[in-house]
């Protein structure tokens, strides 16, 4: 009898504990969609305040009896393919620095920097608490990508969103069919030309952000040498870099990061 009993309370127990257990779950499962649709909502209503889409002219079709020669129109490559209002951005945080845009991605968000870089790992550009977080440039560097390395940070969300989709240019073909990024920024814009992507450690030198003549053309050497992808794409010591970080999980503290070539844009 008292065996039963025993076993009775045991699986009273047991049944508890798994109840608690998913019940928990489903809780932290529920308080991370309605986190991520936050974050999503957030964004969202960021761009519709800020960024419009740049349209290309329509080509002139002059009349049968003139000449055919083509009309001049306005190449894709010498403009963004969006327009962003700094000074609408600016209405909800002074700490937007610029805006990273990757054609046919996700990949569409402000950029804060903040006094570290620790400010933006939970919080969306209004302040609010958020596990998305907001891409951020490194606080040691210069605000207007006038060094030689900037560094942006963004978490590797499982819905993909903010650099989500960052680790996909560990494939070739991913790389070809985004080659390029472009950055805009209060005091102008950026054709961004991807020539690496690898995993590196949190702490290894690809975040090191003092170099010497020298030392730039190893760095830019060594990351051509790391990349996932190749790329044709030529870069000296005299150009200034870009790099895009997210967290990566071949082994503790790994990171993945994709490293471009800022060309100004007219």
């Amino acid at each position: 009898m008292k065996r039963r009993r025993v076993k009775a309370i045991l699986l009273s127990s047991i049944f508890i504990l798994l109840l608690g257990v998913f019940l928990f779950s489903g809780w932290k499962l529920l308080d991370y969609f309605l986190e991520s649709r936050e974050g999503k909502n957030a964004y969202s209503k960021l761009s519709e305040l800020a960024v419009s889409p740049v349209t290309q002219p329509e080509p002139v079709t002059r009349p049968h009896n003139e000449p055919s020669a083509p009309m001049p129109t306005a190449p894709t490559e010498d403009k963004a393919p969006v327009y962003v209002d700094f000074e609408a951005l600016w209405q909800v945080n002074r700490e937007l620095v610029a805006w990273v845009h990757i054609p046919d991605t996700v990949i569409d968000y402000p950029i804060a920097q903040s006094r570290d870089n620790n400010y933006y790992l939970h919080r969306l550009p209004d302040g609010t608490y958020n596990g998305a977080g907001t891409l951020f440039l490194d606080y040691r560097c210069s605000g207007d990508f006038t060094d030689f390395v900037s560094v942006i940070y963004g978490h590797n969300m499982k819905n993909n969103t903010m650099f989500g989709q960052l680790p996909s240019y560990k494939k070739q073909s991913f790389y070809e069919q985004h080659p390029v990024l472009y950055l805009l920024t209060p005091e102008g814009d950026y054709r961004v030309e991807l020539f690496a992507g690898y995993v590196t450690p949190s702490d290894s030198q690809t975040y090191r952000l003092s170099y010497t003549e020298e030392e730039k053309a190893i760095f830019i050497r060594q990351a051509k040498n790391a990349s996932d992808f190749q790329a044709d794409v030529e870069v000296t010591p005299a150009d200034r870099l870009l790099i895009l970080s997210t967290c990566a999980y071949e082994y503790e503290n790994a990171r993945y990061v994709v490293i471009g070539v800022l060309r100004p844009l007219p």
